[in-house]
């Protein structure tokens, strides 16, 4: 299991949604294949927050690549496990 930030466009899906690493250390968006994968669902709150306070809509999604994984293959994180 682990989880990627996805943006959220004002009319349709962005074309590059997921948060990516840049190669100067910086942070863009891009696909699927580039996206940051968190292990740790804190560490995916942690960047979230910065996103949400800097004006960004986005969310967390949960990826599960097992091979009959029991809640389907993806979906986002309940905003209610998002607080503290």
């Amino acid at each position: 299991m682990y989880y990627c930030i996805k943006k959220v466009g004002d009319w349709s899906v962005p074309q590059k949604p997921y948060l990516i690493k840049s190669g100067d250390g910086g942070y863009l968006w891009g696909k699927l294949s580039s996206a940051i994968k968190f292990i740790d669902l804190k560490e995916a709150k942690h960047f979230y927050d910065m996103l949400i306070r800097g004006d960004q809509k986005v969310f967390i999604e949960w990826h599960d690549d097992s091979k009959n994984p029991k809640y389907g293959k993806f979906g986002e994180v309940n905003p209610i496990a998002l607080e503290n």
